[in-house]
């Protein structure tokens, strides 16, 4: 599975649980920068929605990750 399709994965899974604001709000302009055995990087535009996704749908993220690649215990955030 390449980044893009494991990203576009969990997006599908939030995308069912958020409004479509919050979604477009907080997940536009956003990938996996780069996905290692036991993490991944996700790319956001800016340091407010880095903070954002770290304090408030990490544990959402972390979820649909597990459910998709079990062998990644950890999402970190990086701005572009």
């Amino acid at each position: 599975m390449t980044n893009q399709q494991l990203w576009q994965a969990i997006l599908g899974n939030l995308e069912v649980s958020l409004s479509k604001a919050n979604f477009t709000t907080w997940f536009k302009n956003t990938a996996i920068l780069e996905k290692n055995d036991d993490h991944i990087i996700v790319s956001v535009p800016n340091g407010f929605t880095k903070e954002w996704l770290q304090n408030k749908y990490n544990i959402e993220i972390a979820k649909a990750l597990k459910m998709i690649a079990p062998e990644i215990k950890e999402v970190k955030y990086q701005e572009i």
